[in-house]
């Protein structure tokens, strides 16, 4: 009994902290597109915009940086009492930890060294066992810290590991019932924006994209263990042209978003967290190439329209070595980030939101 009370209590303070972060309550999602259990359910998965890739060698003054942007949430774990989760508390931002993510491909790498770059993760019975305790100890861990809005439990395709994704998620769903609020599971899925051979010419038939890479990936997707997406598909050319991408998605999206349904995808019980295409460097002589402020925009924008409800962005600073572009050193790339984000609050997440937020539910810090 004095648990609940506990938890209760918690869950009424973090609502309070919400309108006077927000200065107004954050709405659910619209009914039209059946957000409304899941909102009930994941409160603080809407409405959030804020930046993937902030490794745990940032310096607490990037996390001030990106919070002064408007950015409220990101990828990566630091924990209460250390400068960075300091930082974290006292600029009112969400983590999706990412540590389960890590201690899974860990133990990819431990079984077969070459798994990640092969894409060929198999996990023994013994190895699942150790993965999955490892993660019950962060779990119990991470119960109490309001920082936690979710677990990042899958990125680049390892291999078929579905079966070990469906464990971790219980396990997650398991802790919910103890923690102090609810956190679900997102799983990210790769793929390539629409491209063109020159600037003047015609983007290439949709039939002919090499959507391979998404489909492979989205082979380890289940509804058990993913209780929201994130799609990033990333414009990949061989020059740093922004004029070969289709940063509209206007093609690709409808695309994926087809062949997740044929997945068992359901929209409605899902929703979607795109990643957006936020950075430009060279791999291998392959371009990511780097698009502008405009670019930021128009991907944003198709995919709030398209019902995403919360905004990720690669990447903060994932520290790659050579001249690089990302969110941390690119203003222009942080203009079109806050652009969309207004864009969705104004168009999307404030004016079809109509609900009120849950009773008691943490809708923000």
């Amino acid at each position: 009994m004095a648990k609940k009370s506990f938890r209760i209590c918690v869950f009424i303070l973090l609502a309070a902290g919400a309108a006077l972060w927000l200065g107004k309550p954050l709405a659910a999602m619209d009914q039209g597109r059946g957000f409304a259990a899941i909102y009930a359910k994941y409160p603080q998965m809407f409405g959030q915009v804020g930046p993937y890739a902030v490794e745990g060698t940032a310096p607490a003054s990037d996390l001030n940086s990106f919070a002064h942007d408007g950015m409220t949430w990101f990828t990566g774990y630091f924990a209460p009492g250390s400068p960075n989760g300091e930082a974290v508390q006292s600029n009112h931002l969400g983590q999706i930890d990412t540590y389960l993510e890590w201690l899974l491909y860990q133990e990819c790498k431990a079984e077969n060294p070459d798994s990640m770059t092969k894409h060929s993760c198999t996990i023994s019975p013994e190895g699942e066992q150790k993965l999955l305790t490892a993660i019950a100890k962060h779990l119990q861990a991470t119960a109490a810290d309001p920082a936690v809005y979710a677990y990042y439990i899958l990125d680049d395709y390892p291999g078929p590991v579905k079966s070990t994704l469906e464990k971790i998620a219980a396990l997650v769903h398991e802790a919910n019932k103890t923690s102090v609020f609810p956190r679900p599971t997102l799983c990210g899925f790769a793929g390539t924006l629409d491209v063109r051979d020159t600037p003047a010419g015609a983007f290439k038939p949709r039939e002919s994209q090499p959507d391979n890479a998404f489909k492979t990936a989205i082979t380890n997707f289940s509804p058990a263990a993913c209780d929201f997406v994130s799609f990033y598909p990333y414009g990949v050319r061989a020059t740093d042209d922004r004029s070969l991408v289709d940063w509209s998605l206007s093609r690709v999206l409808p695309a994926y978003k087809a062949l997740l349904a044929q997945a068992g995808w359901v929209e409605q019980n899902t929703p979607m967290i795109p990643i957006l295409d936020t950075f430009g460097y060279v791999i291998n002589a392959n371009y990511y190439v780097t698009p502008t402020a405009d670019d930021v925009f128009s991907q944003i924008k198709t995919y709030c329209d398209a019902g995403a409800v919360s905004l990720l962005a690669f990447a903060w600073n994932d520290n790659r070595p050579g001249p690089v572009h990302e969110l941390f050193n690119d203003a222009d790339l942080r203009a079109g980030l806050q652009k969309g984000a207004a864009y969705c609050r104004a168009h999307g997440w404030s004016q079809r939101n109509s609900q009120a937020a849950a009773p008691n539910s943490p809708t923000t810090r």
